[in-house]
């Protein structure tokens, strides 16, 4: 008989799925495609009825969605008992789902971030606004400062003054 779990991605970490425990190394989350090792992933929920991980997946994909949805009546309507009733292996609660990662860096280079910046701006801006907005954007100041430097050197860009910079 299959044994089945409930996992949240850790990637995207707004997805829920039912996995196999006897199944392969790897998953890859339904949502945003990450591939995931099974081994380092967290077990909210384990059990060898399928309607079971499907109750404990139900709620918790609608806590991660912050939706005002009563889980007895999701349960009750499904004809499945509640899986909280009994011991479970892991214990489910929402700190565990608690997104505790540091802001993401952007996926855009900074360097394409810059010259997005100053063509919404016509093709130019003082530096001091464009450091402002690039860091609006994620970029820290030294590596704003590399990448002007390096911009201005290969010709992408060229100050017309001290305090300006405008594309070429």
């Amino acid at each position: 008989m299959a044994r089945y779990g409930v996992i949240v991605c850790p990637k995207c970490r707004e997805h829920a799925q039912i996995i196999e425990l006897a199944a392969t190394k790897t998953i890859r989350c339904q949502k945003c495609s990450s591939k995931l090792p099974k081994q380092k992933l967290r077990l909210f929920f384990s059990s060898d009825e399928l309607a079971e991980a499907i109750s404990v997946r139900t709620q918790i994909q609608a806590k991660l969605h912050d939706k005002n949805v009563d889980m007895e009546t999701v349960l009750n309507g499904a004809g499945i008992k509640n899986a909280f009733d009994d011991a479970q292996e892991t214990e489910l609660s929402m700190s565990n789902l608690v997104d505790n990662r540091e802001k993401v860096k952007p996926k855009k280079s900074p360097r394409k971030i810059i010259l997005e910046l100053l063509r919404s701006n016509y093709g130019s801006m003082e530096i001091d606004m464009l450091k402002e907005r690039a860091a609006e954007h994620g970029i820290e100041y030294e590596k704003f400062e590399t990448m002007l430097e390096r911009m201005l050197d290969s010709g992408e860009i060229y100050s017309p003054s001290v305090k300006m910079v405008q594309l070429v």
